[in-house]
């Protein structure tokens, strides 16, 4: 039997953050530490910011500004508008960012999925993306039809990569 993870409420436990207004629902967003550039984790496609919270997210802010945030629907996070894409993703992040006061900037953490709106943002505003970090991320490194297991870490895009990757995602059908 399959088990899915219970979406956070502050009934069962207060939000470690805050709850910041995006549109027409609010997202949470944990905010620890202080410094430049701020570290804005991207959880995996299942996970909400307690995944990050707990043991990355107190180490990270010993030296700079972190952030770890629920997308809608996850998470503290109210439900959102569909389709979820990564675009939209990225729409909520930066408005998540400016309505809650973080400055940039930001050095982007995309776990998993979470790589994905990492390398949609870092590509739509590269002027406030100091760096990206992919974990166990995915990536498009090569055109259609060919075999992603032939892909050694010698052969991954460079910067330039990151153009052509954030281009793929925002044509993916939502």
């Amino acid at each position: 039997m399959s088990r899915r993870p219970k979406r956070l409420t502050r009934e069962r436990s207060p939000a470690p953050g805050q709850m910041i207004a995006v549109g027409g629902h609010c997202l949470h967003l944990n905010r620890t530490g202080t410094g430049s550039p701020t570290v804005v984790i991207e959880a995996g496609l299942g996970d909400s910011s307690g995944a990050w919270s707990t043991t990355v997210q107190p180490g990270v802010a010993k030296t700079t500004r972190v952030c770890t945030y629920d997308r809608a629907g996850m998470g503290y996070s109210e439900p959102g508008p569909l389709p979820r894409t990564a675009e939209c993703f990225v729409g909520e992040l930066r408005i998540l960012l400016h309505n809650g006061n973080v400055p940039g900037p930001y050095v982007l953490v995309g776990h998993s999925a979470g790589g994905a709106p990492v390398l949609v943002f870092a590509h739509e505003y590269p002027a406030e993306v100091a760096g990206v970090v992919l974990i166990e991320s995915m990536i498009p490194v090569h055109a259609e039809g060919s075999d992603p297991a032939s892909v050694t870490n010698s052969e991954a895009p460079a910067a330039t990569g990151l153009e052509a990757a954030a281009t793929w995602m925002l044509e993916l059908p939502a």
